[in-house]
């Protein structure tokens, strides 16, 4: 019984993975275009106006719906087919919650803007550009909510669509207001005028699905005791990642600084591959709620292996190939920029462990003050590993900032097993751990010092951005190949595992014309690994 509601759990997570991440992606690549579009327009010195001002809206924004986001995920998946029409009240209560949060964290960032730019920025000419880009945070913090109750109704389709159209009428309208006023603080008015105008429609569709469905407002308070130690781990994260920026810009000169924010650009990007797998999991683990407090293993193991599954892979790919990357990004210019990614690109190791899992699990499970405490350690000993190999010197600031960032990451997903293992007696599959990564680990080293047999299209077509390009889809495809087979060969991927991926993983558009291929090579795998066990039982006997 728990096989199966397992592999239902890993197939609903999947579907809404796949449309999430494709969501975000795309929203990424409008923005990172328009971005570059818009710099090269404004030139420097407007260009960090623009910048500036955003700074501040994007960090209330990531923490301004005080958790409320993954509290109404949690609380209408879980009811949803024992109380439905309890999940759609928690859904609407919501709404209007994060509507009145949004408004009040507009007010505060307008009302004290004056005083937060010559704080901040020592600039007091920022205060009319942090006002208008303060609007911003309605959309953030109203899509945080929407996005968890469609979610959790299994409308991914829509959350994707409206991700990449707020991203399209945002930056249509800043490029479009720039252009024509030739002003800064017009493309900002751009900016919050497509977030805007977005959010309205975004809110208009979900007041509309739930037509008929009461508010209740004594349901903000369990929500709201939910979400905020949730809020105030994230708000710990988001401040030790500025921190590290604020000490990359401030200690490195242009050249490296600039390699640096090449780098964090690509890691930002990529990072929200397992972002939306995380965000995935938790509707489809708070359907099992009760499930997973009574066993927790016939989740934690088996998610974290199909999750480490599909990270890894991108870490072979974009860390092991990172000075590629960037070349295709940024052009050839940005050598240093590729061993930077490399190094941040490891975080997704940790994924093997249940680096993204975790914090799932343990919203799941309502636990949310224990991932306060496992924010509260991560940036702890990340800021302490910085702060003491800076002063003795062991590492330069440039490398010591990606090593800080894993230990941060590191520190936090230990300190969640620790919990699991204590309280829910959680325990990793040993072997296929272990196995998994000594794999991972000689696969990336033969791809980021050999290319695994790839870079022979760089002799044949020599450097230049069609042949980087070719390149990595040739790694994508190839690798792909050689890590699963070799996981199938020593036994980390089972038939059961090969099934689930049949439906999951291996049914993704992208790459569906390759699927002969690929299950060939997961079969093969598995064959091998039987042979082998064969040949040992034999010479052990």
């Amino acid at each position: 019984m728990y096989e199966d509601i397992y592999r239902r759990t890993v197939y609903k997570t999947y579907q809404r993975f796949e449309w999430l991440a494709l969501g975000s992606m795309l929203n990424i690549l409008i923005s990172v275009l328009a971005t570059i579009w818009l710099a090269r327009l404004m030139g420097p010195e407007n260009y960090g106006l623009y910048a500036a001002a955003l700074i501040i809206p994007s960090i209330i924004s990531a923490i301004g719906d005080l958790g409320v986001g993954r509290a109404v995920t949690f609380y209408t998946a879980s009811l949803r087919s024992s109380d439905p029409r309890r999940a759609l009240e928690y859904f609407k209560s919501a709404l209007l919650v994060v509507c009145l949060q949004s408004a009040f964290f507009v007010a505060f960032i307008i009302a004290s803007s004056s005083f937060l730019s010559a704080l901040l920025f020592n600039r007091e000419y920022l205060t009319p550009y942090l006002q208008v880009a303060s609007l911003i945070v309605f959309y953030a913090i109203v899509s945080s909510v929407i996005n968890g109750g469609f979610l959790s109704f299994e409308k991914q389709k829509m959350v994707a669509l409206f991700m990449i159209a707020a991203s399209i009428v945002r930056n249509f309208l800043a490029i479009t207001f720039y252009i024509n006023s030739g002003k800064t603080i017009m493309a900002l008015v751009g900016q919050a005028l497509g977030y805007s105008l977005i959010a309205v429609i975004y809110l208009a569709q979900a007041l509309r699905s739930l037509r008929g469905v009461g508010i209740n407002l004594k349901l903000a308070l369990p929500m709201l005791k939910y979400g905020i130690p949730y809020a105030i781990g994230m708000l710990m994260i988001t401040i030790s990642f500025q921190f590290y920026n604020i000490i990359a810009a401030s200690i490195l000169d242009n050249e490296m600084y600039g390699n640096f924010s090449a780098a964090w650009l690509i890691f930002s990007a990529a990072s929200v591959i397992p972002n939306a797998l995380s965000i995935s999991f938790l509707p489809s683990f708070s359907e099992s709620f009760e499930m997973i407090s009574k066993n927790i293993d016939i989740f934690y193991g088996p998610a974290a292996k199909f999750s480490a599954t599909i990270l890894v892979y991108f870490w072979l790919i974009l860390g092991g190939f990172s000075n590629i990357c960037v070349s295709i990004v940024y052009g050839n210019a940005y050598a240093l920029a590729g061993d930077i990614l490399s190094y941040l690109m490891s975080v997704f190791l940790l994924s093997i462990i249940g680096w993204d899992v975790i914090s799932s699990l343990l919203l799941a499970l309502k636990k949310t003050k224990t991932i306060a405490t496992m924010s509260l350690s991560g940036t702890g000993i990340s800021l302490v590993v910085f702060t003491t190999c800076q002063r003795l010197g062991f590492v330069e600031t440039l490398w010591l900032i990606p090593y800080a960032l894993f230990s941060l990451y590191l520190v936090y997903t230990l300190v969640g097993f620790i919990y699991l293992y204590k309280r829910y007696k959680a325990k990793p599959a040993g072997p296929s751990t272990i196995k998994m990564f000594a794999v991972s680990i000689f696969l990336f080293y033969l791809t980021r010092e050999h290319g695994l047999g790839t870079k022979v299209v760089l002799k044949i077509l020599g450097d230049s951005l069609l042949s980087y390009v070719l390149l990595i889809v040739l790694a994508a495809f190839w690798i792909g190949i050689v890590y699963l087979f070799v996981l199938a060969s020593i036994g980390v991927i089972k038939k059961a595992d090969y099934e689930i991926m049949k439906e999951t993983i291996l049914s993704f558009p992208v790459i569906n014309f390759a699927n002969i291929i690929v299950e060939g090579a997961l079969v093969a795998g598995i064959r091998t690994n039987s042979f082998l066990q064969k040949v040992f039982q034999k010479n052990s006997i």
